[in-house]
Order: C-alpha cells, then sequence, then structure tokens
C-alpha cells in the first residue's frame, strides 16, 4: 500500500498554484486553511498524476478528497499555528496535510489504484529507492 510520504510529493504539483495564499508573509490560521481547502479542492482531481493512478469519476474523485481534506484538518487543526509565516509554515503543514490526504485518498480508493502505470508503480516503492523527479 501506498505510504504517507509520497503525497507531499503529489501536493507540490497541485499547490503550485496557490499563488494567492503564498505572497503573504503572515496569515491567520483561517486564512491559511481556507486557502489550502480552495487548493484542495481545485487541484486535486485535476493534476495528472492523481488522474493516472486512480481511475475514477470526477464526482467520486472530489467526494474522497473532500472527505480526506475534512479528516485530515480535523486530525492536526489543534497543531497548526495562530499565525503562519510564509512560506515557511505553509509548507510545512501544507506537507503534514496533504500526506494525510493522500493517504486517506488513497485507503478510500484502493481497489481503483492503477498498477499498470510506471508513474503510478513510483508511488508505491519506498520512498528509500524514489528519485527526487517522481512529479513533472
Amino acid at each position: 500500500m501506498l505510504t504517507n510520504s509520497r503525497y507531499a510529493l503529489v501536493l507540490i504539483g497541485v499547490f503550485s498554484s496557490l499563488e494567492s495564499i503564498s505572497f503573504a508573509t503572515e496569515l491567520d490560521k483561517a486564512t491559511w486553511v481556507t486557502g489550502y481547502k480552495s487548493g484542495v479542492t481545485a487541484g486535486w482531481c485535476t493534476d495528472e498524476l492523481i488522474k493516472e493512478c486512480w481511475t475514477v469519476s470526477e464526482k467520486t474523485c472530489q467526494s474522497v478528497a473532500e472527505k480526506s481534506l475534512d479528516f485530515c484538518i480535523k486530525q492536526i487543526e489543534a497543531s497548526l499555528p495562530a499565525t503562519f509565516s510564509q512560506p515557511k509554515d505553509g509548507t510545512y503543514w501544507g506537507s503534514k496535510v496533504g500526506s494525510c490526504i493522500g493517504s486517506q485518498y488513497a485507503k478510500s480508493l484502493q481497489k481503483s489504484f492503477n498498477m499498470k502505470s510506471r508513474r503510478c508503480q513510483e508511488l508505491d516503492k519506498p520512498k528509500s529507492r524514489q528519485g527526487s523527479t517522481l512529479i513533472r
């Protein structure tokens, strides 16, 4: 089964477009969470690697991604700082939440994982054997 650490790599591609929250130097927790949720909602199911590795409908992808996001935000919200110093805190906490989202997503859609794809197979390898060019 896929491990959490690879999902931070997937989310780097998904969240590279979150410029509106990355330009601020400091953000309060609520603003960061709202921006993060917006990025997941907008970007997760349109990411090419996600679409390649999980063969599900757009509707299923959105539903599972949103449920995974809600679960993970609830799990980590108490640990989030009151103020985020960007980009350091956003990157750090985004990776933690992203790893959780990816893990929850994979657990929910385990039967839909595409092991025929070479790129998807890379997600399933132990981290120590992966190269740094996994995502685009």
